[in-house]
């Protein structure tokens, strides 16, 4: 049987790769990746805990639609929390305060980037 932290790292992967664009663990981003792709905070909580974690997206475009558009996409896949299952149990994934922060990647005005602030929580593996 595989660990708590790999069940939950495959839950997060298999859901945030669900969204048409790559998706990385935060440190595992290939240095040759062009947007748009997702990166997202590997966090396990204790059973029956929580804790806030993030995701961020990227888009390089002078518009925000395509950008905008994917975080909707995400947003509502939440909604008021989505459970994800682990095998033997699942975690749920709920959006945080001030959800959505929009910004510029430094050094290239065309990165766009949407932080997303959100909470993860643990039933049982």
């Amino acid at each position: 049987m595989s660990s708590r932290s790999t069940r939950v790292a495959e839950a997060l992967y298999d859901f945030f790769s669900g969204f048409g664009i790559p998706a990385y663990a935060i440190g595992t981003v290939p240095t040759d990746v062009r947007a748009p792709y997702l990166v997202y905070d590997l966090v396990v909580p204790d059973v029956l805990q929580s804790m806030p974690f993030y995701a961020e997206v990227y888009y390089r475009s002078p518009r925000l639609d395509a950008l905008n558009a994917k975080v909707d996409e995400i947003e509502t896949a939440i909604g008021e929390g989505v459970s994800l299952p682990t095998g033997a149990g699942c975690v749920r994934i709920y959006r945080g305060d001030r959800f959505r922060q929009n910004r510029v990647f430094p050094g290239d005005p065309l990165y766009r980037v949407a932080y997303l602030n959100l909470i993860i929580a643990a039933d049982t593996y």
